[in-house]
């Protein structure tokens, strides 16, 4: 198993690389979050500059689809007291 860090001491090879000097499984363990930190970055710096968002944004239904929005309001229609009064 090799443990890929970008900007660490293991060098980021390809998966066809790993594979080639013996290594069945790679752990990418910061990918995700240094992907997801420069786009909060990227993003916050667009609010703050009062620039346009949308290319950095997921579709909304895309995201209510990914997060289950459209299941929880299923489920939640079956109580009550899960409906606002105005």
């Amino acid at each position: 198993m090799a443990n890929i860090v970008e900007g660490g001491e293991t060098p980021d090879l390809s998966h066809a690389e790993l594979g080639e000097i013996g290594y069945a499984i790679a752990a990418c363990p910061l990918t995700l979050m240094a992907a997801a930190m420069q786009a909060m970055t990227l993003t916050l710096e667009a609010l703050a500059g009062d620039k346009p968002r949308d290319p950095m944004l997921m579709d909304f239904v895309e995201l209510r689809r990914r997060i289950a929005f459209d299941d929880y309001y299923k489920a939640s229609a079956a109580y009550k007291s899960s409906f606002r009064s105005s």
